[in-house]
């Protein structure tokens, strides 16, 4: 996957909608031009599913902060603006013909 592909890609997501605009998400990105952090990424997933991402040129993990930054207090939502910026960050993929898949 070439490096401004994948740069599209999370600017995609950084427009997604969240609570208060916290974007409390992040993403831990691993492509093979980096073995060592790829291997570990790709040591998460189930058995059953290392087994076909391996094959994958780039492996992407979403975290999501549940507290606000601007108090400290619980954000119920947080996991839901992560999906939210995982759904944005997938849909230039249709257009330049590659395709993901959640784990």
């Amino acid at each position: 996957m070439l490096p401004e592909h994948l740069k599209s890609l999370f600017r995609a997501a950084r427009w997604a909608a969240s609570s208060y605009n916290e974007q409390p998400w992040r993403h831990i990105v691993a492509t093979r031009d980096d073995p060592e952090v790829f291997d570990q990424l790709l040591s998460y997933p189930v058995e059953a599913n290392q087994a076909w991402a391996r094959f994958a040129p780039v492996l992407a993990v979403g975290i999501a902060k549940r507290t606000f930054a601007r108090n400290g207090a619980p954000n119920r939502v947080a996991l839901h603006d992560l999906g939210a910026a995982t759904a944005r960050r997938r849909s230039p993929l249709l257009s330049l013909d590659l395709r993901t898949s959640r784990l």
